[in-house]
């Protein structure tokens, strides 16, 4: 029982995308041979039997220990380490729905927890063994990595499977075959399933849905179809799960003929659709502008007597934000709230969101308070979108209080906002307030990123400082950044406006932009024009009658119509 709830405890906390403390330093890699002694093995006791007197033979010495105390302690140390672990790997916003939580209280189970463990006799496994089990089971065989696992993670735990002279069980082939579908490893996984064939393990609905989840994690939707058919011929009936994950991938691309189809087959199958499904094509719906779509989905799903979540409300709430649909999105939040339910902190977001696309900053706002009166703390994505807005405007005191907000608030700014808020300062033409923002941005630990260069850039091109935006263009390659059609159009906006302007820096910068690729659109065309000199009307240019491109002496073609040429020509 002890090693089921810490395997259950891990694999919730290894979804997490980031772990907090010293989750990562100290905790799990004890762990990790922790939980491979607490597993049954062949040739030990296991935890059903019953506790008796065993001699261990270490060398020339004989040690008795009592196996039953020793496995009682380690029960009552994984409750109390997994729920130190689950503490540890909530959120902010999880962690205020505990009134109890406290860094006092997940200290004190911590420490707890590793008295009883350093105080456990030596385990039942050789530390040989033991090594090759936690390899297999680690959780950090299938942690989330924000998208940089490597792809040999899944053969590595393969290997070691494959090592492992235990009896392999269907969980310990789950744990490897989970690994094979955030790699996006089809061949290995059918390397393992041909492996549980060939020792008798069988599968389960779990092992097809993560192979599922998977290819729809990596937009594979044909290999996921694929897996769902091989579940199928393996016995195995497919579940709410195997259904609504495939629902939400084939919404996600748009696809609703499939999802009716999908939708079909689980009624005849004897399968309700669930909210996880209907919430998946509201979304698509929602994601594409198609408030009517949403809005007829959400009335099926309740004919069905499926109860809308808040989930459902807030996804609701984004479709009409994503039309400007500002009192249709309050609508649906005064709906959720007459259904009892209580909005969280998406839905709040959501609804500033629809305010400031319906073109209502005072509302916007007026939102956001309404949200931290309700005792919800805004995040680092509200935070932005109300950045956003004060960018556009070139609101740098608005900008700069909702930054003070955020410290007092302890909501750690993240590249979103200092990139808002640069633009801030590029609209209304504070170069040294930019510079002061970027530079706190790499003191607080941030790489910025190639918006944050352009808005700084900007912010000095409209000043005609082109020494400066040269030497931002110079430490792109320190962040391994490639210049954009926005840092472009900065760059050659402050040859322009440089004094004197400088021609040839702009013409050599814009083709080698052309070179590397960059796509030329207009803006690039007319600031390209600006930096080399436009001639409208001139007794030395004419405009050519047939082509409308500006013209030299004579007749001939200018330098910039040349260059724009050479833009249009390779765009096409």
């Amino acid at each position: 029982p002890g090693s089921k709830l810490f395997r259950g405890v891990t694999l919730v906390s290894a979804h997490k995308k980031s772990y907090r403390g010293s989750m990562s330093g100290g905790f799990l890699p004890y762990c990790k041979s922790l939980w491979a002694s607490c597993l049954p093995q062949s040739g030990h006791m296991s935890s059903a039997e019953p506790s008796q007197k065993d001699d261990h033979k270490l060398g020339s010495k004989v040690v008795r220990s009592d196996k039953g105390d020793a496995l009682t302690k380690k029960m009552v140390a994984i409750v109390l380490l997994g729920g130190t672990i689950a503490l540890l790997s909530l959120t902010d916003a999880e962690q205020s729905t505990f009134p109890l939580f406290n860094e006092s209280v997940v200290l004190l189970l911590g420490l707890v927890s590793y008295l009883l463990l350093t105080r456990l006799p030596p385990g039942s496994l050789p530390p040989k063994q033991r090594k090759l089990d936690s390899q297999v089971l680690s959780p950090r065989s299938f942690q989330s990595s924000g998208g940089n696992r490597r792809p040999a993670d899944a053969s590595q735990s393969a290997v070691a499977l494959s090592k492992s002279k235990t009896r392999r069980d269907t969980a310990s082939f789950n744990t490897v075959l989970h690994a094979c579908a955030k790699d996006g490893q089809s061949a290995q996984a059918e390397a393992v399933l041909a492996q549980m064939a060939s020792e008798g393990v069988p599968t389960n609905a779990i092992s097809y849905n993560m192979l599922i989840d998977g290819a729809v994690k990596q937009d594979d939707m044909l290999s996921a179809e694929a897996w769902l058919k091989r579940m199928s011929s393996d016995g195995l009936q497919p579940n709410e799960v195997s259904y609504s994950t495939l629902i939400r991938g084939w919404a996600k691309q748009g696809d609703l003929v499939r999802v009716e189809a999908l939708l079909d087959t689980m009624t005849k199958v004897g399968l309700e659709p669930n909210a996880v499904c209907y919430n998946a094509i509201i979304s698509s719906c929602g994601h594409a502008g198609d408030l009517i779509g949403a809005t007829a989905w959400c009335t099926r799903m309740r004919s069905r007597g499926v109860q809308p979540t808040v989930t459902t409300y807030s996804t609701m709430v984004d479709a009409c934000a994503k039309c400007g649909d500002i009192a249709g999105a309050e609508s649906w939040m005064e709906s959720m709230q007459a259904s009892g339910l209580q909005p969280n902190v998406v839905s709040y977001s959501s609804m500033v969101d629809a305010c400031i696309k319906g073109g209502d900053p005072t509302r916007a706002h007026q939102w956001h308070l309404r949200m931290q009166a309700q005792g919800i703390t805004p995040n680092a994505y509200s935070f932005s979108i109300l950045m956003n807005s004060f960018a556009k405007a070139g609101d740098v005191d608005g900008a700069a209080g909702l930054l003070s907000e955020m410290e007092r608030l302890g909501v750690k700014p993240n590249i979103v906002i200092y990139s808002g808020l640069l633009h801030a300062c590029s609209t209304a033409r504070k170069v040294n307030l930019a510079q002061r923002v970027f530079q706190q941005l790499k003191a607080d630990g941030l790489e910025p990123n190639i918006v944050a260069y352009a808005s700084l850039a900007l912010t000095f091109a409209n000043a005609g400082l082109w020494r400066e935006v040269e030497a931002l263009s110079d430490e792109l390659t320190q962040y391994s950044l490639t210049m954009n059609s926005h840092f472009l159009f900065a760059l050659l906006l402050s040859y322009s406006k440089g004094r004197p302007r400088q021609a040839d820096r702009a013409e050599a910068a814009f083709r080698k932009a052309m070179a590397a690729g960059i796509e030329i659109n207009q803006h690039l065309r007319s600031v390209l024009i600006a930096a080399l000199g436009r001639v409208v009307a001139s007794k030395s240019f004419k405009t050519s009658s047939l082509t409308g491109k500006p013209t030299g002496p004579e007749g001939q073609p200018s330098r910039a119509s040349e260059l724009v040429s050479d833009a249009c020509e390779l765009s096409t």
